[in-house]
């Protein structure tokens, strides 16, 4: 090698002058362009919005989180990477710590978050089991006085269901439910049995964040777009939960289309 044999040589990583006794390395990857989360970040991402601290030690999302040490230090890596969160040490103990408020952190982290859903379907109802939360339209009519759609939907973890039971097409309303294979547990950071507020509204996918950045262009005071703002209030409850039903609708509208072309 060419260390072995004194050569000097200079690369990204390292530099190597024999000749005046220096060797310097720089073991730190470079930083890639960020798209969108992979979903083990994005699940780290949604634990630190729904904590109430301000810093969320690595140490505790272990706890929660389905990962390996491995996976978990990556997702930190990634968020940090993004320029939204900082990584520092309290001691002994490694921590994250958002540079902005949680309405901002969320504004500005949505062009990284993906839909959690990786596929959907139908199956007949005699194979719901207790692994499935509401969610779609379903989810939304619980927590509103908005009608349910006449076939209920639930989801749940791809990990945790054989996708080839799952029918394209829907035959008898009554007797199916449609499912939505999840790429994380629904029930991951669920409180009741449905699927939290907001992987809910990323399940949505490009049709929220296209109506969402339309509401935006009105203000940054438009607070009907975030389930963020859950917390401020019935009334913003209500206009969240309104605006994220006008948003399925479309969403099942658009289904049908798609259903009615490949008949």
């Amino acid at each position: 090698s060419f260390i072995e044999n004194n050569i000097p040589f200079i690369t990204d990583k390292q530099v190597f002058l024999p000749f005046i006794g220096t060797m310097l390395m720089n073991e730190k990857e470079p930083v890639k362009q960020i798209e969108k989360f992979v979903y083990s970040t994005q699940q780290l991402f949604l634990s630190y919005l729904y904590g109430k601290e301000k810093r969320l030690y690595i140490a505790e999302a272990g706890k929660m989180l389905p990962f390996t040490a491995m996976t978990l230090t990556r997702a930190v890596k990634q968020l940090e990477a993004t320029d939204l969160f900082l990584v520092a040490k309290d001691g002994v103990n490694k921590f994250i710590e958002s540079k902005y408020d949680r309405y901002e952190l969320f504004e500005k982290a949505k062009v990284y978050l993906s839909t959690p859903v990786r596929r959907a379907g139908y199956i007949d109802k005699t194979q719901i089991t207790e692994d499935m939360v509401f969610a779609g339209e379903t989810a939304l009519s619980e927590r509103t006085m908005l009608n349910p759609s006449r076939v209920v939907t639930y989801a749940i973890s791809e990990k945790s269901y054989d996708k080839t039971l799952l029918m394209e097409e829907l035959i008898d309303p009554d007797k199916q439910v449609r499912l939505e294979l999840w790429a994380y547990n629904p029930k991951q950071f669920s409180e009741d049995s449905n699927a939290d507020d907001l992987s809910l509204i990323l399940s949505f996918g490009d049709i929220f964040v296209f109506f969402g950045d339309i509401l935006l262009s009105f203000g940054d005071n438009f607070l009907s777009i975030g389930v963020i703002f859950l917390s401020f209030g019935d009334i913003f409850r209500m206009i969240s939960w309104y605006f994220l039903y006008f948003i399925s609708r479309i969403h099942a509208n658009r289904t049908n289309r798609i259903g009615r072309k490949r008949k």
